[in-house]
């Protein structure tokens, strides 16, 4: 299928909707950018009965405050909360371009990747009976393949970003258990909004060079 035209390109993609993917979402809708956000279904705290150290969500189920998120974000129009699941991105002239697993392709001049983790658990019988009750897991991941040459932490395997969440690759950046080692609901939901202002800022400053601004 081909990508979207020029005048359909949104600001901003982003992968995962967690804190971190919902957080960023939000701010930038106040910012009136045009945003999708994609999720693929899975998130990882699904099995925990509760999350804690979240002022305001303490003792939540996680369940609960993703569906709070999803819910709050449906009020702005600008913003699309897709079922879908990212199976590509690539970086073009001035844009990304994501391919969903249906095939379709959409483009956006910036790209935030809030995928979390996927945790490797141990093959033992029974063990899923258990998992996110009495037994918990630890924070070690093989999330990542992608695609798009960013570097990673070598102590830890999370993306490298800098203090702004932008990674090495210009317009990319990343947000919440995947870039960061602190895996805590509300690290990820501060790191999403700290992405979400730092990307809004290089739209402002790249619509002020090319014209875009009070044209």
């Amino acid at each position: 299928m081909p990508s979207s035209s020029v005048s359909e390109i949104l600001d901003v993609v982003i992968v995962g909707v967690g804190a971190a993917g919902l957080s960023a979402a939000l701010v930038l809708r106040r910012c009136l950018r045009r945003v999708l956000v994609c999720d693929a279904g899975s998130p990882r705290n699904a099995p925990a009965r509760i999350f804690n150290g979240y002022l305001s969500r303490d003792g939540s189920t996680p369940g609960e405050f993703l569906q709070i998120g999803r819910d709050q974000l449906q009020r702005y129009e600008t913003v699309e909360l897709r079922q879908a699941k990212v199976t590509h991105a690539e970086r073009g002239d001035r844009r990304f371009t994501v391919t969903l697993e249906s095939g379709e392709r959409i483009d956006s001049r910036l790209l935030l990747l809030a995928t979390g983790l996927v945790d490797e658990l141990p093959q033992i019988e029974g063990f899923m009976k258990f998992y996110g009750k009495t037994a918990h897991n630890c924070p070690y991941c093989d999330a990542w393949e992608q695609q798009l040459g960013c570097e990673f932490c070598a102590e830890d395997g999370c993306i490298q970003c800098d203090e702004k969440a932008a990674t090495c690759i210009p317009g990319l950046y990343a947000a919440g258990n995947a870039s960061r080692g602190v895996q805590l609901v509300i690290a990820a939901a501060a790191e999403g909004t700290l992405a979400a202002v730092a990307m809004n800022n290089a739209l402002v400053e790249a619509d002020a060079e090319s014209g875009a601004l009070g044209a």
